[in-house]
């Protein structure tokens, strides 16, 4: 468990933010995401998920 923790730990600070739009799930990587945005919420994304 603490090997996992560390890995875990190690790929939060190598990955940076992004930010990603429910509706045409375009991501935004290296830019300044605005405080006024969300975390991403998956109960959110998934309502705007198309029923196929």
């Amino acid at each position: 468990m603490l090997v996992l923790s560390l890995v875990d730990y190690l790929l939060y600070r190598r990955i940076k933010d992004s930010a990603e739009c429910y509706k045409c799930k375009s991501e935004f990587k290296d830019t300044d995401i605005p405080d006024h945005l969300k975390p991403f919420d998956h109960h959110i994304a998934e309502l705007y998920e198309s029923p196929n």
